[in-house]
């Protein structure tokens, strides 16, 4: 089962997007207390981004995952992915 990777209120983690590009945020991007206004509504549209928002500290081991197409982070790129046409 995939792990929760959404900040709480007042949680000081920088967590980084590792997801596909999607329309105002990069892959890449790195979230300092807390998420955007804009993500959060992305993802009340589309929860798998949800987990594909990773602490730093897993950055590594994420992007390993991310090579194996049968891995939980990998189908959940590919969900993203396959429906960020219609965000």
């Amino acid at each position: 089962m995939a792990k929760k990777n959404v900040l709480k209120a007042g949680e000081n983690i920088r967590k980084i997007y590792i997801g596909p590009s999607l329309k105002g945020i990069a892959r890449g991007t790195v979230f300092q207390n807390g998420l955007t206004p804009e993500l959060k509504e992305k993802i009340q549209k589309m929860p798998a981004i949800a987990e594909l928002v990773v602490p730093i500290e897993r950055l590594r081991d994420a992007n390993h995952e991310l090579t194996d197409p049968d891995s939980a982070l990998s189908r959940f790129f590919q969900i993203v992915e396959k429906n960020k046409e219609g965000e």
